[in-house]
């Protein structure tokens, strides 16, 4: 890991310190569907930042611009790193330079404060960043299967409370005239797993019924109790096998 990640990255951190590198073959030319990805990728780029970013020539969402930047930058990048094929793994400094100047060029395009210059070193350090967590990305999923570490699943168990919960949190939901997408927002979970708890397909967890409770007491202004139907375990992989 370590040696790929020197291989990759230290290219672009001698470019950044002025350390020339040696142009060795050309880049093979992009075919069509490259050069329409990456038009519309500039074009996006391009409506971004002028809807959200400048105004009459001024840019007045600075840290919105570099976010806009940043990710449009990684973007060109694997367009363009797709489009050359394994050649690029060698060449990536220029790869990144590329996808860099088509980035800075969009920004030069509104001619406004900072020039493009300003952005270089933090579109550079975002395109290390993002070929670190490529490499990581590719190591991951380089591990055979077999000798991934096993995880346990976790079982629901729903118990006898289980149709008397969903029972229950219908008629406090109709007592306090809330819909389902309504009791959802207050405690940030889906509205189809409401929809699931109140049908009884699915249990909720410990936390959403405490959530429940705490949503549905404070718009009736006195404490609401409901059942605890959820049993979790931890179950090996052996024990699934036997099932």
């Amino acid at each position: 890991m370590v040696r790929l990640v020197t291989h990759i990255v230290a290219p672009l951190l001698r470019r950044g310190k002025g350390v020339s590198l040696s142009p060795g073959i050309d880049l093979p030319p992009k075919s069509r569907s490259t050069l329409e990805k990456l038009t519309f990728k500039r074009n996006s780029l391009l409506g971004e930042l002028s809807t959200y970013c400048v105004q009459n020539y001024e840019c007045y969402d600075q840290q919105r611009a570099k976010d806009f930047l940043r990710t449009s930058t990684c973007e060109f990048f694997d367009i363009l790193m797709q489009a050359y094929g394994g050649l690029a793994w060698d060449r990536e400094d220029e790869v990144a330079d590329e996808a860099i100047g088509i980035a800075i060029a969009c920004w030069d395009n509104f001619n406004v404060s900072p020039k493009g210059e300003f952005w270089i070193n933090t579109l550079r350090v975002t395109v290390i960043q993002h070929l670190g967590r490529q490499l990581r990305k590719r190591e991951t999923s380089a591990i055979p299967h077999e000798f991934a570490a096993p995880t346990a699943p976790i079982i629901q168990t729903p118990t006898a409370e289980t149709p008397r919960l969903a029972n229950d949190l219908k008629c406090l939901l109709d007592e306090a005239r809330l819909r389902p997408e309504d009791i959802a927002e207050k405690i940030g979970i889906d509205p189809r797993n409401v929809y699931r708890h109140l049908s009884g397909e699915t249990v909720p967890s410990l936390v959403n019924v405490d959530n429940y409770e705490k949503a549905l007491s404070n718009r009736l202004g006195r404490k609401v109790k409901l059942p605890t139907p959820l049993k979790r375990k931890r179950v090996s992989k052996t024990s699934v096998i036997r099932q």
